[in-house]
């Protein structure tokens, strides 16, 4: 089996592990819903009544080009089995800048009693297929998987210590980017605003609402913010 890291997995990766089982941990930012999506379509020859199977493997439709009896355009469909699909997207929320990356999961893992328990935060083990995905041109890696398995979540103090990190490694930070920021690292709105909470309370952190910023009290001082807006105002 081959582990893969998400910080260092690349493009270049789809080369290397194609078509091989791979695994990959990391904690879920974000959930999509499932959905039914064709799996194979079955195509018919109108002249010999050939049943052609065409697996679906992307967005579009893959329909056959020609008929074993040498028939060429048009092929009624027939029949499309159909599969239900759900997506999420992994990350190691305790990198300085983390990667996503999307999975794809069919069959046992997106039945009730699996799908409900994958929420934002829970620490995932995926053992799939390493995949390409073409986005506006660019060519993105991401998992198909009928396999996931839950091995925990992020506890209060990783939270705590994920966003003490952050904003310690920020001169300001303003609400709008630290939501967006903390979304990739597997945070939501409740969590993010108890912890800040806490932070404030510690004098760890402070808040100008009339910069509507957060400053790091250890790093910078107060006072000497403020001096320096009101300096400003006066040019």
């Amino acid at each position: 089996m081959n582990e893969l890291n998400i910080d260092d997995l690349r493009g270049q990766d789809f080369d290397i592990y194609k078509g091989k089982s791979v695994t990959v941990m990391g904690f879920v930012c974000n959930k999509g819903k499932t959905e039914i999506f064709a799996k194979e379509i079955i195509f018919e020859c109108p002249e010999c009544s050939n049943k052609m199977r065409m697996q679906q493997t992307s967005d579009v439709i893959q329909k056959p080009k020609q008929c074993s009896c040498g028939r060429r355009g048009y092929f009624p469909i027939r029949e499309i089995i159909k599969i239900d699909m759900g997506t999420f997207y992994i990350t190691n929320p305790f990198s300085d800048t983390p990667r996503k990356i999307k999975v794809v999961v069919s069959g046992d893992g997106v039945t009730p009693l699996i799908w409900n328990e994958i929420r934002v935060g829970k620490k995932i083990l995926v053992e799939g297929l390493l995949d390409l995905d073409l986005d506006k041109k660019h060519l993105k890696p991401y998992l198909r998987t009928e396999k996931v398995e839950i091995k925990g979540e992020l506890s209060e103090e990783d939270k705590m210590n994920i966003i003490e990190k952050y904003v310690t490694n920020n001169f300001s930070i303003t609400l709008d980017n630290l939501y967006q920021d903390m979304s990739d690292r597997c945070l939501i709105y409740p969590d993010i605003m108890s912890i800040l909470e806490q932070l404030h309370r510690l004098r760890k952190i402070a808040y100008l609402p009339q910069l509507k910023q957060f400053i790091v009290l250890t790093k910078f001082d107060t006072n000497q913010i403020e001096n320096n807006k009101q300096d400003k105002s006066k040019n």
